[in-house]
């Protein structure tokens, strides 16, 4: 839910939500990449990095809305290339029905110059 909110603009919620889930577990990707998004967005470079500091060894894998909106974090904030490297595979896309995946995907495609 967090990375949905962090995609619909809704920074407030997506923190709020990805707070207590990373409250609760520490190595959740996604909701850290959901805070990571919000402090991107906010201009919190402070935040971000100590977010970042932070990382467990341990984390789970992030979901497909949360590589695409993690990847347009590090094209904004380090390059197109980190981007791209941080997508690896994740940029040949695929046959998803989620409507807020398909048009995150397609926004963050457009930024990097991918097909």
């Amino acid at each position: 839910m967090a990375l949905r909110a962090v995609a619909l603009g809704q920074r407030a919620l997506a923190r709020t939500q990805a707070e207590l889930v990373l409250g609760a577990d520490p190595g959740d990707a996604s909701a850290r990449i959901a805070l990571v998004a919000v402090a991107d967005l906010g201009g919190d470079l402070g935040a971000m990095a100590a977010l970042m500091r932070t990382i467990p060894r341990a984390t789970s894998k992030p979901s497909a809305l949360g590589r695409w909106l993690f990847a347009d974090v590090l094209r904004r904030r380090a390059s197109a290339d980190a981007a791209l490297a941080w997508l690896g595979e994740a940029r040949a896309g695929g046959a998803e029905e989620d409507p807020l995946l398909s048009a995150t995907e397609k926004r963050v495609r457009a930024a990097l110059s991918l097909p």
